[in-house]
């Protein structure tokens, strides 16, 4: 019985070992020149877009080029802030949403632009949840959800960590 127990153990660290040296690719890619951002929160959408939430706005990456997306004063359609600290995709409905330090947004692809999430301006975003066609927003001191274009508090408080609401 020992000696299954033990060529149990061996067969499975040498599956794990195995699997931990499959090779992988992986490409690293370089700013746009003379970027000086930080990057906060990475995404993949469709059809293969990379977006980068920086300190200095938003960069999308199409494997060539990059397209940068910065908040103006005199368009309403802007990031709400350039400082890009939280990314989600939701794949089923095909949409970004965008979470800075003062609210977030949702990327609209047919005009190239975004539009602000009400309820969540003057916020500052830090991460976002996707659950049952549910978007929650977790800012340093709400929970919000938004569902249908409406956004309600859900929970209140100091959050330093999202694990905190968990």
């Amino acid at each position: 019985m020992r000696n299954i127990i033990l060529t149990i153990i061996i067969l499975h660290l040498c599956f794990i070992t195995g699997k931990a040296r499959t090779e992988e690719n992986f490409a690293s890619i370089d700013l746009p020149t003379g970027s000086t951002t930080s990057v906060f929160s990475i995404v993949q959408t469709q059809p293969g877009f990379i977006w980068l939430g920086t300190n200095d706005g938003l960069l999308r990456y199409d494997g060539y080029t990059y397209k940068s997306y910065r908040w103006t004063m005199e368009d309403i359609h802007s990031l709400s802030n350039n400082i890009v600290n939280a990314l989600t995709y939701d794949s089923s409905r095909d949409i970004l949403y965008v979470g800075t330090d003062i609210g977030a947004c949702i990327y609209n692809q047919d005009k190239d632009n975004f539009e602000s999430i009400s309820g969540a301006f003057g916020k500052h975003v830090k991460a976002f949840l996707i659950k049952d066609d549910i978007l929650y927003i977790c800012t340093t001191t709400e929970l919000l959800e938004y569902r249908n274009g409406t956004t309600k508090t859900v929970l209140t408080g100091h959050f330093t960590n999202i694990r905190q609401i968990g």
